[in-house]
Formats: C-alpha cells, structure tokens, sequence
C-alpha cells in the first residue's frame, strides 16, 4: 500500500500541473469555441447579445427628429435595463452552465477526476477557458451596439461606451461563476437559469430593497451610475437626467464601491469553491457521532472542507463588512414626507367610547422619534411645502424631548375629541371648527416654547419651487451629550385660514442627514468576522492534519484488522 502510495506521487510530480492544465485547458478551449460559433442553438444567443443593434436604426427612423444627448440617453435605457438586466445573463447563462455538460452526459468526468489532476485545478480551467473567450465576445458585442447608436447620431459618449464595455466584462465573470456552479448543481441548468434571470433578477428585484439588495444585477448597475457625489448625484457619463440609470440613482439607493466590489469577488470566489465541493462529492452532512466513525473528526472534517471554506469566507466578508470596514460611525440619512389636510373630519369618532384620534386623523403634520448615543450629530432641515389655495400659512420644524411631545399630542387629542363629540350632536358648525384651529394654534405655540430647538418657515408658492433636497436649505443642527430620545415634529402653527378654516397642504416633511454611532452592528461585525476565521482556521487545520498518505494508512490499517480477523477465524 506505502509503494502504491509512492508510485501516485511519483506519476503526479512527473506530470506536474503546466503538463496536467495544458491539454485540458486546450480541449476545454477548442469545445467553447465551438459552443459559441457552430452549434445552432448558440447562434439564437449570439443574436440575442447582438439585439440593441438593431434599435439605434429602429429609432433613428421611426422619429423624425430628436437632439443627440435624447439619443444617447435612450441608448443608456435599452443598455442599462436590457443589456445587463436580461442579455447578458442569458447569454452567460447558456454558455457557462454548460461547462461540465458534456462530462457529466458521457460520465466522462469520471475518466478525469481520476487521473492524476485535482478537482480544484479542473474547476479553475474550465473558469479561465470561459475568461479567456466570453467576456471579450461580450465586450465586441457591446462596442457594436454603440456603434449601431453612434453611427447615427454621430460618435459622441464614447466615455459611456467604455464605461458599458467595463462593466460588461465585469458582468460576464461574475454571472459565469455563478452559472459554473448552477450548471454542477442540477441536471437541468437551463431551467433554473431562466428562473433565476427572469425571475430572482429581473422580477424579485423590484419588490423591496432588501430583495434587490440580494440580486448580481443590482450591484453591477451600482458599478455603471458609480461614483456618487456628495450631493447624491450619478457622475457616470451613462446617467442623463430623467433615464432609468438617474432614477436608480434617486430611487435605487446604489451600492457604494467599496460594497459592490467585496460582493462581487465573494460571489466568484464562493461559486468556485462549491462548484469544487460538488465536483469532488463533498456533503455537507450533520456530525452525528462523527468521532466513533472510521478517521474520527479529522475524516469528517475532511469531507465538509471546502463548505468550511466557503461559508467561512461569506462570513468573514459579512463580518468585516458590518463591523471595522463600515466603523463605529456610520452616515445617516432620511425623508419623509406627507400631506397636511386639517379638515372638519370625524369619521374615526365612536360615541360612548375614548378612542382618540391619530395624527393622521388631526391632520396638523408628521412626526418622528429618534435614538442618539453621545457624540452622534444630526442635521434636519424642513421639506418646503406649498398650500392648493396659496393660503399664506407658518410652519414649524421642532425638536423636542419625549414629555413635551407626550403632553403637547395628548392635549391635541382631548381637543379634537371634544369637538368631535359636539360635533356629532348637531349638524356640521364651521365656527365649532374655526374655534377649534384657534385653540390648536395657541397648543402649538406652547409647545414651541417648551421645544429644544425650533425652525418656522412661511409657504413657498408653487412657481418658485424647485427642489426638496436643496441642501442650502435652514437646518437645525443637533449634538448628543449623552444617549437620549427625542422628536422630530413638523407642524402648522399658523394660517390665514379659509372663511370654513380648512387647509390643504402637499409634500412638507423634513431630511435628515448626520453621523450616528452603530454599537450593535459593530459588535456583531466582530463576532460574525470570528466565527469565519474559525470556519476557515477548521479547514487549514484540516488540510495540514489529514492527508491522502493518512487515508491510504486508514484503509491499510483496516485490511490489516481484516485479515488478522479472518486468519483467527481460520485458526
């Protein structure tokens, strides 16, 4: 068994891995090809990555004028919503899932990974076979389909088209890995390609942040609007006011850089090692009495390595990511924004009953709360709004402490509950509500007095609205002492009312941007990053502990019981 031993690192060390990589690498290279340009089937995605072409002329014909920046902007949609949210993954889908067809149809997978090459050094060529052709395939078909645009509207952009042919090569090595691991994971990996294109990428995408947060085509569209300023705008050349990239940008919450490029290299790196795992069997199973089974824990631990490694770098990554990368400090910023209708309304009122109404109901503004910790600083600025009527009216931006606006709502509540419960005793009496808006102006009032800080803004009429995000805007600026809670109130505080007292108000709220510190998700950054290096710690243990030496003493080891057990048997 030693000399068997022997003889297999001999033979692997004659054919060292230039000799092993060569030959497949060039077999592998030569079926690619052939893939790409002669089978029929390839020949409907190679059109398919070669669509937009055909839409510059469409357009270019079909309107009879249209300004060059208009043009452009329009090739920036097809690109940016098409392009890299269906071409490319579909054509990706189709060449890289079947990396391994072949092998795995004539069991021919079986003749390699039995000879003298490493499943790990199989994956990786068939990878760099993939590098080597689809993403240069892919980068051509996109400097084609400007130059589709460019011809016809004259070559103008060409800082987009880069742009788009950077990205593109980006998408390409990323959806190949991806699809690599698809192609080894079910037997049919075009149907859960055209699942996960259509479906997770395309479809789920637009339901949540979150969901969209967890798509590839979210941060490679975060790479083509990058870099953002300060301001919040796209300074990417393929960003035009109005397209769908500035809406991404606007609506989107884009990935910054140094996110979208960590989650794009562990999605490579984790696809590459499961379709490792896969390849050479490996399960990731319960170690239920692990320690009595033939090789102990070692064995086992053995036969989950690669899952030790992948798992160890997602969390390591997840980690980092949330704990010293992103720091004890974080950027902080929120909108919000409401219609303000004060209005003789008491529909929510229940006679014989305490129920209260909500602020929605009131109708004077919005609210609220926030949490600081010592040192956090915040701005908040008020969201200009305008009145229907032109009505001149006085608002206010208020922060306060929790008894303040505890006593201040509550008093707002029995008012506005005794009117209701007059009210619905008799027909509808303006001055009932008249009186009603007196006695809330003068709360209001109080209210300011008792208030930590205060900002009262008049009506900006509709013609002279530009911007809600005007950061030249008044703010009130705020520094946390200690760790305290406190209110955010924007409220009408006064109005030259309508004979009947009603006022209808659109898009008044306020923003708020700062620094705020983040104790828990940094902690948890930490414990998180441990556990990782303790995956992969398990996994380089487990590389330099058990050996293919140790597995061929194992089984001798075993023979040897048999034997002896056999030959006392005999005896």
């Amino acid at each position: 068994m030693e000399k068997l031993y022997e003889n297999l690192t001999k033979y692997e060390k004659k054919f060292s891995w230039k000799r092993r990589f060569g030959p497949i690498y060039r077999l592998y290279l030569s079926k690619l090809i052939s893939t790409l340009f002669k089978q029929g089937k390839s020949w409907i995605f190679n059109a398919l990555i070669l669509l937009p072409i055909i839409a510059g002329p469409i357009v270019a014909f079909s309107v009879n004028y249209m300004l060059a920046n208009e043009f452009y902007s329009l090739y920036s949609d097809i690109m940016f919503r098409g392009y890299f949210g269906i071409i490319i993954p579909l054509f990706t889908m189709y060449i890289a899932s079947t990396m391994f067809n072949d092998e795995k149809n004539n069991r021919s997978i079986t003749y390699l990974t039995s000879r003298p090459i490493h499943r790990f050094e199989l994956v990786i060529i068939k990878y760099l076979g993939y590098l080597t052709v689809v993403p240069f395939f892919i980068i051509v078909a996109t400097l084609l389909n400007y130059l589709s645009f460019g011809i016809l509207a004259g070559l103008m952009y060409f800082d987009m088209a880069l742009r788009f042919m950077f990205v593109a090569f980006i998408a390409a090595v990323v959806y190949g890995a991806i699809f690599m691991l698809i192609g080894l994971l079910f037997k049919n990996p075009l149907w859960f390609g055209l699942f996960f294109v259509f479906i997770w990428e395309f479809v789920f995408a637009s339901f949540s942040p979150t969901l969209r947060s967890l798509t590839i085509s979210y941060y490679i569209k975060s790479l083509i609007v990058y870099p953002i300023n300060e301001y919040g705008n796209s300074e990417s050349p393929a960003v035009f006011p109005g397209n769908y990239a500035d809406g991404f940008v606007k609506l989107g919450s884009p990935a910054k850089a140094l996110t979208f490029s960590v989650v794009l290299l562990v999605v490579i790196i984790v696809s590459i090692v499961l379709s490792w795992a896969i390849l050479q069997g490996d399960r990731l199973r319960v170690p239920y009495k692990a320690g009595k089974r033939p090789g102990g824990w070692k064995y086992y631990l053995k036969e989950i390595r690669s899952y030790l490694i992948t798992f160890g770098i997602i969390f390591l990554t997840v980690g980092l990511t949330l704990g010293p990368v992103v720091g004890m400090k974080k950027a902080y910023y929120s909108s919000t924004i409401t219609n303000i209708t004060i209005l003789p309304n008491w529909s929510w009122y229940t006679p014989g009953t305490n129920t209260k109404p909500s602020v929605n109901d009131m109708g004077w503004g919005t609210m609220e709360r926030f949490t600081v910790r010592k040192n956090d600083s915040l701005r908040f600025m008020p969201r200009y709004g305008y009145s229907s009527n032109k009505e001149s009216f006085q608002a206010a931006l208020v922060l306060c402490n929790e008894s303040t606006f505890t006593k201040f709502f509550e008093s707002c509540q029995n008012l506005w509950f005794l009117w209701a419960a007059q009210q619905y005793q008799a027909p509808y009496d303006s001055a009932l509500f008249r009186q009603l808006i007196l006695n809330y102006f003068n709360l209001a009032q109080e209210f300011l007095n008792d208030s930590i800080a205060k900002l009262i803004f008049s009506e900006v009429p509709i013609e002279t609205f530009t911007s809600y995000d005007d950061l030249t805007t008044p703010s009130i600026s705020y520094q946390a002492s200690t760790k305290t809670t406190f209110y955010c109130v924007l409220l009408i505080i006064d109005y030259i009312a309508v004979p009947n007292a009603e006022f209808y108000g659109y898009d008044f709220g306020f923003v708020v941007d700062g620094i705020k510190t983040r104790i828990g998700s940094y902690v948890l950054g930490f414990v998180i990053s441990a556990f990782g290096v303790g995956l992969i710690g398990l996994a380089i243990y487990s590389l330099a502990t058990y050996s293919s030496k140790i597995e061929i003493e194992r089984y001798e080891k075993k023979v040897a019981e048999f034997e002896e057990k056999n030959k006392n048997i005999a005896n």
